[in-house]
């Protein structure tokens, strides 16, 4: 063989291990590149299959008729949108977001962007359509160290930690709005625990500390909440049962500055520290289908409250019925709700029924599911000053109003 074929040669078994080698490469960065992509598409598929996304809008009127002054009009909406999901066994995480900055709502007007265009500009001139905010309406985590196996004792146990859905709500008999807004989601750490001793009791026990105003200059001085609540279903036969919760707040720390921040009287606390005791109960009758009756109380009791004025106004309660399916029918409610200016912080009752101030409110409501996942809601609040009620701390002056709303509401 010459040197030229030699040379040749090499060149030709060079080249032959400079492809295997470039094969070699390209099929190992195949394997690490296509192979990691394949498994996190499938791992992103098995997520995606655990989340569960929901959300809901509302399109509403809002009308005013405030005595001694001007009738008002406003439109608003609301939109939430969130997503949960379970992790793995022990940890399940959620979340949604809403428009509004309020604690007690998530409504945004239409024509009002002081939040995005700040407080120099006039309210009542110009013209507004400038994007609207959206916020962080929940982010929680649910720890449940037991997995899916039932505790040592009990049925259920679970602790969770961050912005959340209120545990202190009823559920399905009737609104509680005397110490809560609808729409509060408290932030901070809650405990539920189970049990079913019976086929026909079940009983649930929520412990929670929640944090009301982070105080940066004392952080020990941070105005927050203890909670305890014991609640029970008796479930007599499948027509009638009866739920009922006790609740003890105690809430602790409460700073001159953040009393001022409330519309109640000096005479919310003497101590700034309130005691607080709630009650609600109801019974469910479903004798029929489509008419199912629901009767309900809610009262709460401020233990920390001294005499002011006309004396210690301490005390609320609230009484409904509520009848219909809204499905098959129309589902139809009324209720009463008396609120004495001392009875709790101002801050947490319901914004839609006082309105910021303790008063006498009656509401008729009905609602009607004209297509699926969408109704029509008219809710109607006739208000009265309470004849014993005092000027507030913020100087606001109750007033007889009635206040009406017509909602769409559309869940996706």
């Amino acid at each position: 063989m010459t040197n030229r074929e030699l040379e040749t040669a090499k060149v030709l078994r060079r080249a032959s291990a400079g492809i295997v080698a470039g094969v070699m490469l390209a099929t190992t960065g195949a394997i690490l590149i296509f192979a990691p992509t394949a498994s996190a598409e499938e791992e992103a598929k098995r997520w995606f299959e655990r989340i569960d996304f929901k959300g809901d809008f509302r399109a509403r009127d809002e009308v005013f008729v405030i005595d001694g002054m001007k009738d008002r009009h406003r439109l608003r909406y609301r939109l939430r949108l969130g997503a949960d999901t379970e992790v793995n066994d022990h940890i399940a995480v959620g979340f949604r977001l809403a428009t509004g900055s309020d604690a007690d709502g998530g409504n945004q007007t239409f024509g009002d962007g002081q939040a995005a265009r700040g407080p120099i500009d006039d309210e009542q001139t110009g013209i507004d359509f400038d994007p609207d905010g959206i916020f962080i309406d929940r982010a929680f985590l649910i720890l449940k160290p037991h997995g899916n196996e039932k505790p040592m004792f009990g049925d259920s146990f679970d602790i969770t930690i961050g912005k959340m859905p209120n545990p202190f709500q009823p559920k399905g008999i009737g609104p509680a709005l005397l110490l809560w807004d609808g729409d509060q989601m408290p932030e901070g750490v809650a405990l539920s625990w189970g049990a079913s001793p019976y086929d026909y009791w079940t009983m649930n026990l929520d412990v929670a500390y929640f944090v009301l105003d982070e105080n940066s200059i004392d952080p020990s001085r941070d105005p927050a909440m203890i909670a305890v609540q014991m609640d029970e279903k008796i479930k007599l036969n499948d027509q009638v049962q009866f739920k009922s919760q006790v609740t003890y707040y105690a809430i602790r720390k409460l700073t001159n500055e953040y009393l001022e921040t409330l519309s109640n009287t000096g005479g919310l606390t003497s101590n700034n520290h309130l005691d607080l005791l709630e009650f609600h109960g109801g019974t469910i009758w479903a004798a029929h289908e489509k008419w199912p009756v629901t009767v309900w109380g809610n009262f709460v009791y401020n233990a920390s409250a001294e005499g002011i004025g006309e004396g210690k106004q301490n005390m609320g309660f609230g009484v409904g019925i509520e009848a219909g399916n809204k499905r098959d029918f129309v589902n139809v409610g009324a209720a009463y709700f008396e609120l004495e200016a001392d009875a709790v912080p101002s801050s947490l009752h319901d914004s839609d029924v006082f309105d910021g101030d303790a008063n006498g409110t009656w509401l008729v409501y009905a609602t009607k599911q004209i297509w699926t996942n969408t109704d029509i809601d008219v809710r109607a609040y006739f208000t009265e000053e309470l004849d014993k009620d005092v000027t507030a701390l913020g100087g606001a002056t109750p007033n007889d109003r009635i206040r009406i709303q017509t909602s769409i509401l559309v869940k996706f």
